[in-house]
């Protein structure tokens, strides 16, 4: 295609057909069989004849050519190589997926011209797409792009197909592979934008979507069928059960812009729970923990049934008459009544709820004082033991839900390996050792394992940084400027001063928030300068991530370099004596197992401890002045009206999400991904906690907290809030659609376009925050409003199928940050939760009746006595009021425990001021046993905080080994896993929000396709390359090895091994593992006989006595080749002997010598090692080393 200029879309070529011959009789060929083949665009219909394919056509023409010559047939095989798995003549398919699709076509379309074959593969054009596979919204721009004002850009296309602007194949006049590496001395100019292809990434590369199975969907649809027949007499769960039954066919995730297999939408409302960890384990942890969570607070409401019943009872509260049917149930008073307080001072007690107090003058001129008395008895012991059991629920609720999980986690995992799970991380690297071919050498010599992939990470973080910046910079730049325009220095400079010339005042204060194209231009030139610099400079390894071939040799590895990390810094010796194999260079290696590739910092990855920790400091104490910010805010608002403030509540959670994450993204860094959901859940679940329950209690009245316009209806105003205003926000994804809607369309690039369908970016941190903030609202008022559990549930259900929605149809790709964040709030902020579940409960019960009223125990004053007509303190309302010479006086008595002076924890009667006491005997019992189960959950939670935290401590000394029962789930090798699914590696990425795919950090000249997990259908991988940005823009400058100054990647086949197969591995005898996954060795120096255990040389006499004799000088060996690197002989001397290990070398020495039959030669071998470890060194000294010793 590259000799004919042929363009395979558009010729819908059947079969890749690439010559290798370059004549022009091979090309007139091509050309003849294109246009046979351009007009069978369809596939055969049953009973049709079969189209005239690529593949059909040179089975006919060289049928045809057979009988008259069979040079120019054979010429034709060589020229024209068909692979003949993209025939559809032939029946011998890979797999059942590769096999040719024959979707239900309507009436009127033409699926099949969908499918066209590249690099002999069928592909499927995502152009074509039907309606029933795309998006409502697709579907609705595709009708309305005919429209200029909504495709503006439509117009521009048309004109440059006029030949206003350079056509699609010429554009491109320089190496693709750099366009923006060498774009400062090119055009503006790129290709045209297509919104159909925009809306087609959307589909395909945005949302998830799974393999189309035919055979299983149409077994699923007869079942259907068969079930609804007339007549059917089954019963109605096993119809139910056939109806559902697609729901339980696996689905097979796609690759983003899988283009091979046909592929679907998953469904919105019908996926099931089984395949929510097709979306990463994190994601599918979360919405079972939503559903757990769910059904959780459904039955605790059922538990609380009888105490709603008695609060909405005639003996409670006169059946609450008047109160709404939301607040029914609750602990709302409205029996009341006027009683004289003549002690009470208006001004001073009474301050915060003036309407509850009220006066009048007597018929003598005495101001006679009134204070309203809640009546209503709330502090029942039947209806603390029912709260008390709700506890005794969730707390077990909480013990099975950790079971859950990890139910759920195992079921998620099993059979879905990742590339974490045979990896490892050093830590400690020494930091020379940029050889990946050193690093595999050493496990596969010293541990016999299998190295697959082996990444170098250097701490080049702010070159990176740089890089990334420029290339922001540098898009920002193209997107302003108008197509054609040149990109060279000394044009921009021009354009630039020409911009800042006649700018006026407005615009000069505009672009000092908003940089403009002088601006940019600035930028760039910072950013070039700085990385020119940077890039000049050596850097050293901080980081080495090893891939290995099995799952077992992963928890094998981790299992030897189970070190804590005193031994690691030299302070435990006693922890490495006798173990020299753990040493790299004379250093213990720091060995754990990483997290997963996609989630992994690069750009961070090498912040040092304390900068991290000064961060973190700054962040906190920024959100923190956010949640007095708000706070303030919420206060102003009730202030107005509480459905006004419940308003701002929700409001607010919303918009400190995105704050949160915002400062936590800006001055913050963190190694992975997972590091920074955990920074993120930490001040989003704070500042939800606050503004959503403790915030609402601090601003309203004590003595309003059962009050019908009180505390209550602003907690169910919250809840409804959280149902109806946030769910519709997120449902309708206002942000979204205006980029895809409005932005899009008016893209002048088709990455630009691209990058406005990415989706909306959610953090599930954020996420499981939304959650547990309405189980910790839920748990705070649950004493006196006990319905909430039931709105809880509503609102959890509610989110389910709002969240499972968009991530189907409006999220952008959520990163697969593992189980951390769902352990890290089921241990931390639902244990939280409980604790305030207990603790509140026990100040709410203790406050009943919540009138600040103590009874005098003596008869009422006589001037007391009658009818009156009093005013409200503050309103001034007018309310009447009763008094008979048998009632009795009251006082003011602050019973609110939390503000009384002295103990006021736990809430306790003991605690209650001395002779204003107000707690009747029940109330005492339910007192003492709910404080001192506050403190008994305090004590728990806080035990096991500590116990989690003591693991930190214990790795000083230890490392926990893992077990192997894994070894036995997985089977697989990691290439296998690579060949049956998609699973990111170790390559340094970097995510920016101009780009729709990640920049690289490495050189991505030797890396396969294969490795990467996203794949541009307009754009080579080298093409997001930064590593060719520094080498262009250090171009010319003698001695610069690159090699030094990025991280490197390097890919090893099976096949690849620096290590033959030894004598007896052709006779069967090879080395591996038996059926216990014990390592196995055959000793070749002795037939038959088999070593258990760690593969070394320890019941080897021979090799022994060779170790006891030539101690001294294999040691001189290591002093000569440290001498030879500038190495002291005391850090030569403390580095490994990798020949000790015991695994020979089995390969011809440097002299071209063979071995001896029984390939054991330890001076060859430690010759061989120090000449591979030892790369630096000049050819005479390595010959020296070899030849002489």
């Amino acid at each position: 295609f590259e000799k004919t200029g042929a363009d395979p879309h558009k010729t819908q070529l059947k079969t890749m057909i690439a010559p290798k011959d370059t004549n022009s009789q091979d090309e007139d060929s091509l050309s003849l069989i294109q246009e046979e083949s351009s007009s069978n665009a369809a596939l055969p219909t049953k009973g049709e004849e079969p189209p005239q394919t690529p593949v059909s056509i040179l089975k006919r023409r060289t049928s045809s050519l057979q009988s008259d010559d069979s040079d120019d047939l054979e010429s034709y095989r060589r020229a024209f190589p068909v692979r003949k798995t993209a025939s559809f003549d032939d029946d011998n398919f890979d797999d059942e997926y590769e096999r040719p699709l024959r979707p239900s076509i309507t009436a009127g379309s033409d699926m099949n011209t969908s499918v066209h074959y590249r690099r002999g593969r069928r592909d499927y054009d995502f152009l074509m797409d039907t309606p029933d596979n795309m998006t409502y919204s697709r579907r609705l721009a595709l009708y309305l792009m005919q429209y200029n004002w909504y495709y503006p850009m439509k117009t521009n296309m048309q004109s440059s197909e006029n030949g206003d602007y350079e056509s699609n194949d010429d554009l491109v006049s320089m190496d693709t592979a750099s366009v923006l590496s060498f774009s400062l001395h090119k055009s503006t100019t790129f290709k045209k934008a297509s919104l159909p292809k925009a809306w087609a990434y959307f589909d395909h590369v945005t949302l998830p979507r799974h393999i189309w199975n035919e055979k299983e969907e149409h077994n699923a649809r007869q079942r259907r069928r068969s079930s609804c027949l007339p007549g059917d007499r089954k019963s109605l769960a096993r119809t139910w059960k056939r109806l559902n039954h697609h729901r339980n066919v696996p689905l097979l995730r796609a690759d983003p812009g899988e283009m091979h297999k046909y592929t679907k939408l998953y469904s919105p409302l019908w996926t099931p729970m089984a395949q929510m960890g097709d979306f990463g384990l994190g994601t599918g942890l979360y919405f079972t923990t939503l559903r757990a969570l769910t059904v959780m607070t459904f039955i605790l409401g059922l538990v609380n049934i009888p105490n709603m019943l008695y609060f909405s009872s005639e003996d409670y509260s006169d059946g609450q008459k008047g109160v709404s049917f939301f607040l029914k149930g609750s602990a709302i008073c409205t029996r009341a009544a006027w009683v004289p307080c003549p002690d009470c001072r208006i001004t001073d007690e009474w301050s915060d709820n003036m309407d509850r107090i009220a006066n009048t003058t007597s018929t003598n001129g005495d101001l006679l004082i009134f204070a309203l008395r809640n009546e209503c008895d709330g502090a029942r012991f039947e209806l603390a033991r029912i709260n008390f059991v709700t506890i005794l629920f969730l707390i077990a609720g909480l013990v099975a839900l950790g079971s859950y999980q990890r139910r759920w986690e195992r079921q998620f995992t099993e059979g879905k390996e990742k590339t974490h799970d045979y990896s490892i991380v050093i830590k400690n690297p020494p930091e020379l050792a940029s050889d990946p071919d050193e690093w595999k050498h050493y496990f596969e010599s010293t541990f016999r394992a299998k190295v697959t992939l082996v990444t170098i990470g250097l701490n080049n973080d702010l070159l990176v940084r740089t890089l990334v910046q420029r290339r922001e910079a540098l898009r920002r730049l193209e997107l302003a400027l108008d197509p054609g325009i040149s990109l060279d220095v000394l044009s921009l400079a021009k354009i630039s001063s020409k911009i800042e010339h006649d700018r006026n005042s407005l615009q000069w204060l505009v672009h000092l928030f908003i940089p403009g194209i002088p601006e940019l231009f600035a930028r760039l030139t910072v950013l070039t300068a700085r990385v020119q610099g940077l890039a000049q400079q050596t850097y050293q390894v901080r980081h080495v991530f090893i891939t290995f071939e099995k799952v077992s040799t992963r928890i094998r590895i981790l299992n030897e370099f189970a070190l804590g990390n005193l031994a690691i810094m030299g302070w435990m010796k006693s922890a490495t004596r006798g173990k020299q194999h753990l040493f790299f260079r004379g250093t213990p290696l720091k060995v754990r197992q990483p997290d997963e590739p996609a989630t992994i910092r690069w750009q961070d990855l090498n912040t040092p401890l304390r900068v991290r920790v000064v961060e973190l400091i700054f962040t906190n104490l920024i959100g923190l002045a956010g949640i007095a910010l708000f706070a303030y805010l919420i206060t102003i608002t009730f202030e107005y009206n509480y459905l006004l403030g419940a308003g701002f509540i929700a409001v607010s959670n919303l918009g400190y999400a995105e704050f949160a994450k915002l400062i936590t993204k800006l001055f913050e860094s963190h190694f992975a991904e997972g590091d920074v959901q955990a920074s993120i859940y930490v001040k989003v679940a704070l500042f939800r906690f606050v503004n959503t329950a403790i915030i609402i209690t601090i601003i309203t009245p004590f003595t309003a907290q059962l009050e019908e316009d009180g505390l209550i209806p602003v907690v169910c105003a919250v809840f409804l809030a959280e149902l109806i205003t946030v769910n519709l926000a997120r449902l309708s994804d206002p942000v979204g659609h205006f980029k895809r809607h409005i932005l899009a369309p008016r893209a002048r690039t088709q990455d630009a376009m691209n990058v406005n369908m990415r989706g909306t970016p959610v953090e599930l941190a954020e996420r499981v925050t939304d959650s547990t903030k309405m189980i910790f609202l839920t748990f705070w008022y649950s004493a006196i409003f006990p319905a909430g559990f039931f709105l809880c549930s509503l609102v959890l259900i509610v989110k389910y199928y709002t969240d499972q929605f968009g991530l189907m149809r409006t999220w952008k790709r959520v990163l697969p940050v593992g189980n951390r964040i769902a352990n890290f709030g089921r241990r931390y902020f639902i244990s939280t939760s409980v604790v305030a579940f207990a603790t509140i409960s026990s100040y709410a019960w203790s406050g009943f009746p919540y009138d600040n009223l103590c009874d005098n125990e003596g008869r009422v004053d006589t001037s007391y006595v009658g009818n009156w007509t009093l005013k409200t303190g503050e309103t001034g309302e007018e309310v009447d009021a009763m008094v008979s010479e048998s009632d009795s006086s009251f006082r003011y008595c602050l019973q609110n425990l939390i503000l009384v002076s002295g103990p006021s924890f736990p809430a306790i009667p003991e605690n209650q001021p001395l002779g204003d006491e107000w707690m009747t005997s029940d109330q005492e019992k339910i007192a003492t046993i709910f404080g001192w189960t506050s403190v008994a959950c305090i004590a728990f939670v806080g035990f096991t905080i500590v116990w989690k935290w003591s693991d930190a401590v214990a790795e000083l000394f230890y490392q926990k080994t893992e077990a192997s029962e894994k070894v036995a789930t997985t089977k697989r090798t990691f290439h296998q896993v690579m060949d049956q699914s998609s699973i990111s590696t170790y390559i340094p990425e970097v995510k920016s929000g101009l780009f729709p795919y990640p920049l690289v950090a490495c050189n991505t000249d030797g890396i396969d396709d294969e490795i990467y997990t996203w794949t541009d259908a307009d754009q080579p991988h080298s093409y997001y390359d930064l590593t060719k940005d520094a080498k262009f823009l250090t171009e010319g400058r003698v001695g610069l090895d690159m090699s030094n100054v990025f991280s490197s990647h390097k890919h090893y086949h099976p096949d690849d091994s620096i290590l033959p197969p030894r004598q007896g591995e052709e006779d069967g005898k090879s080395d591996g593992y038996d059926s216990n996954n014990d390592f196995v060795r055959t000793n070749p120096r002795k037939e038959g006989s088999v070593t258990h255990g760690r593969n070394d040389n320890q019941n080897d006499p021979e090799y022994e006595a060779f170790l006891k004799g030539n101690e001294n000088q294999a040691v001189g060996f290591q002093d000569y080749a440290g001498r030879l690197k500038g190495e002291t002989p005391s850090a030569v001397k403390a580095a490994p002997l990798h020949h000790r290990r015991g695994w020979t070398i089995n390969e011809d020495d440097a002299d071209g010598e063979e071995n001896a039959q029984d390939g054991f030669d330890p001076l060859r071998d430690l010759r061989k090692s120090l000449s591979q470890r030892l790369p630096t060194i000049s050819p005479s000294a390595r010959k020296l080393l070899n030849e002489k010793g």
